[in-house]
């Protein structure tokens, strides 16, 4: 109804209907706002003792949690995925970690699964290793550009004719660049395709490692003048 009463408004007296539909617009989208951080937030945290009756109706709600998270590790479901995010656990709303999954069975009074924690630990682990092993590939392949694109310079190869040639090459990850006389061969846009998520292990190890880019100068008009120097003394 109030909804309806605003359009009117506006027709009829738009000063005060436009003012009110915007106010209505605001409150809605707050509230809609509120209930997904409400959502979100109990996803982290678990179920909270002030939503439920009792405290066995409270401890009940993070056993069944529990038991979903442990079904599932038993159905081998939740360490599937070659880039998945194995710190966080996402199963039924609810988001895990391991020390929440810790801490939700020290409040029901119980010990977690020890190889539920071992396998947790290594898929953690192993996506970290993953992540140093792609990046190390992807430097790796940076040097070998720094080296070829060092040749043709000292050939008098020019700066477009350089970059044109790795533009678009099968199999190439780095994406090359010269600005101020100094080259960039950056990896980070491969990185970022590999790990879009913000939340990801290896997208804030990819933060964290930086630069994700190898960096080196070269004066083409310098080496030419030492190149010609270099002929006449011979």
């Amino acid at each position: 109804m109030k909804w309806i009463l605003a359009i009117i408004l506006c027709f009829v007296f738009p000063p005060v209907g436009i003012l009110w539909l915007v106010y209505l617009c605001f409150a809605d989208w707050t509230a809609s706002s509120g209930a997904s951080l409400d959502t979100m937030f109990a996803g982290l945290t678990g179920p909270q003792k002030s939503d439920f009756p009792s405290n066995e109706t409270h401890k009940n709600a993070i056993k069944s949690n529990i038991l979903s998270l442990e079904a599932k590790w038993r159905s081998g479901e939740v360490f599937s995925g070659l880039f998945s995010d194995h710190v966080h656990l996402h199963i039924e709303n609810q988001t895990w970690f391991i020390e929440k999954y810790v801490k939700s069975c020290a409040d029901v009074g119980r010990d977690p699964i020890p190889e539920l924690l071992e396998d947790w630990k290594n898929k953690v682990k192993a996506e970290e290793e993953m992540f140093f092993s792609i990046r190390n590939m992807c430097f790796k392949q940076a040097e070998e550009l720094k080296k070829q694109i060092l040749v043709d310079l000292n050939l008098g190869e020019k700066r477009a004719h350089i970059i044109e040639r790795f533009e678009n090459k099968i199999g190439l990850v780095c994406k090359v660049r010269c600005e101020n006389r100094r080259w960039y061969i950056s990896f980070e846009e491969h990185l970022r395709a590999l790990y879009p998520n913000r939340n990801h292990l290896a997208h804030r190890l990819m933060i964290q490692n930086q630069p994700n880019y190898l960096s080196f100068g070269f004066d083409e008009r310098s080496h030419i003048k030492n190149r010609d120097k270099q002929k006449l003394l011979h």
